[in-house]
């Protein structure tokens, strides 16, 4: 199997927050995206970060869905966090345009509830992705 590489982020690339389960609060989105900023990144927030359809997830499946195919899509995206762990990022693994995503190769990065994202990327875009913070959690004491 030949993996799709991402390129590696630069100061001045824009990372985009995606919320695959659980809303953000905002506290934490702006603690985390301080530090990324401090590290020379712009950063873009998804649509459905501090939404709450229900006590555990942001939106609706088919729009958090949309909104990280929207992500890999976007030209000036070169890099998508999650925004917080949770449950259910698995039912979007049916929605993910694995096609789009190859073609479209960014950094990928979270860890919790997104390593089932991280494991259908890799398994079905073979795209290298990273086990890492997920944004709540930069420099969370």
């Amino acid at each position: 199997m030949r993996l799709v590489k991402a390129r590696a982020l630069s100061p001045g690339d824009t990372i985009g927050v995606v919320a695959p389960s659980e809303p953000i609060s905002r506290d934490d989105f702006e603690r985390g995206a301080s530090i990324l900023e401090g590290l020379g990144f712009r950063v873009r927030p998804g649509k459905h970060l501090f939404s709450r359809r229900c006590d555990y997830i942001t939106a609706s499946d088919p729009e958090r869905a949309e909104e990280i195919n929207a992500m890999f899509r976007d030209p000036e995206i070169a890099g998508i966090i999650s925004a917080q762990g949770g449950t259910s990022a698995n039912r979007l693994l049916p929605l993910l345009d694995y096609n789009a995503i190859a073609r479209n190769p960014k950094v990928f990065c979270g860890y919790s509830d997104s390593t089932a994202l991280s494991l259908a990327l890799l398994r079905k875009a073979r795209l290298v992705t990273f086990h890492g913070p997920n944004l709540a959690h930069m420099g969370a004491s």
